[in-house]
């Protein structure tokens, strides 16, 4: 809950900004719309290339985010301090899931 409330608004905006380079060069924020309520979500997620040209994002144990994704949809990436979108796929293959996003 801390983090959600203090230390993601604090994220979100470092990542949206020239500075964002200070959140780590893997870090980036993910805008996903709730499936129920059609609201944005901006989440920070840790961020790794594939090979493929593809960003997998590993969830942690417990967080539930990665739900709005299931089946597809469409998302918002900060990358560098600028806004790019894609597609997401949730991979559930594992004990973890996992994001791939595809960016246009």
């Amino acid at each position: 809950m801390l983090m959600r409330r203090c230390v993601n608004p604090v994220v979100d905006r470092l990542l949206r900004s020239r500075c964002h380079a200070l959140a780590g060069r893997h870090t980036v924020l993910l805008e996903v719309r709730g499936r129920g309520t059609g609201r944005v979500f901006r989440v920070p997620v840790s961020a790794r290339e594939d090979g493929s040209g593809a960003l997998v994002i590993r969830s942690r144990p417990g967080r539930t985010w990665w739900r709005n994704l299931r089946g597809g949809a469409a998302v918002g990436v900060w990358i560098g301090g600028s806004r790019r979108t894609g597609s997401a796929t949730v991979l559930e293959d594992g004990q973890e899931p996992r994001v791939s996003l595809r960016l246009d």
